[in-house]
C-alpha cells in the first residue's frame, strides 16, 4: 500500500512542479512584453542573480501581483510531495 501512496505522491509532485514551470514561463512572457528588447529575459539558463533581477523587475512591473509568492509555494509543495513520495515508496519496498 505504501508503494502506491508513494508513487501517487511522487507523481503529484512532478505534476505540480510542471505546472509551476509553465506558470514561470507565462510570467516571463508577461514581463518581457513590458520590457525593452535589451532587458528581456531568456527562458533558459537561470542562475541566482538572474532570478533576483527577475523578481525585482517583476515586482516593479506588477506591484500588486501575488504570482511570485504563488509560484514559490507551488515549488515548495511540489518538492515536498516528491520527497514524501520517494520516502514512502522506499519504505514500502519489500525487505530482503
Amino acid at each position: 500500500m505504501l508503494l502506491i501512496i508513494g508513487f501517487l505522491c511522487f507523481a503529484s509532485g512532478v505534476g505540480i512542479m510542471l505546472r509551476g514551470t509553465f506558470e514561470s514561463f507565462a510570467m516571463i512572457g508577461e514581463l518581457n512584453a513590458k520590457l525593452p528588447v535589451e532587458k528581456q529575459f531568456n527562458q533558459l539558463w537561470w542562475g541566482p542573480f538572474k532570478k533576483l533581477r527577475f523578481r525585482e523587475e517583476y515586482k516593479a512591473a506588477f506591484p500588486g501581483s501575488r504570482r511570485l509568492l504563488r509560484n514559490r509555494l507551488i515549488g515548495l509543495v511540489g518538492i515536498a510531495l516528491i520527497l514524501l513520495g520517494a520516502f514512502l515508496f522506499v519504505k514500502g519496498l519489500p525487505q530482503a
